[in-house]
């Protein structure tokens, strides 16, 4: 949940730096308004958020609950990352987030594999 917290974070606050950052300001001119994607993008992880803070309020007692939770936001960065993969492979799309996401979610993964498998 606290990654998909400051998800929302940056997509409310900080969308135009947080786009250019990531190459979509390219063929987007952000004087008219918020890129749709990001704007999308922003509402995935609002709802992720919320739904994680309710499900951990009303079943903070119980384990399966969490774990789908849990593996529905790591299902969604592991795909994430195949895509930014995609990206940087097969259209030599080198930005930052490209070369990181994949990395930084086989480690998500690995952290939190162990973990949520004591659940089972």
């Amino acid at each position: 949940g606290a990654l998909c917290g400051t998800a929302v974070v940056e997509g409310i606050w900080f969308y135009e730096a947080a786009g250019r950052l990531k190459g979509y300001h390219k063929g987007f001119d952000y004087s008219v308004g918020r890129n749709p994607y990001q704007t999308q993008n922003t509402l995935w992880f609002a709802t992720s958020l919320v739904i994680s803070c309710a499900t951990f309020c009303a079943y903070s007692d119980l384990a399966p609950p969490q774990i789908a939770m849990a593996g529905l936001q790591l299902l969604f960065f592991t795909l994430s990352a195949m895509n930014h993969t995609y990206e940087a492979v097969a259209h030599g799309n080198c930005h930052w987030q490209n070369i990181n996401r994949p990395i930084f979610s086989l480690l998500l993964l690995a952290g939190a594999l162990p973990i949520l498998s004591k659940g089972f």
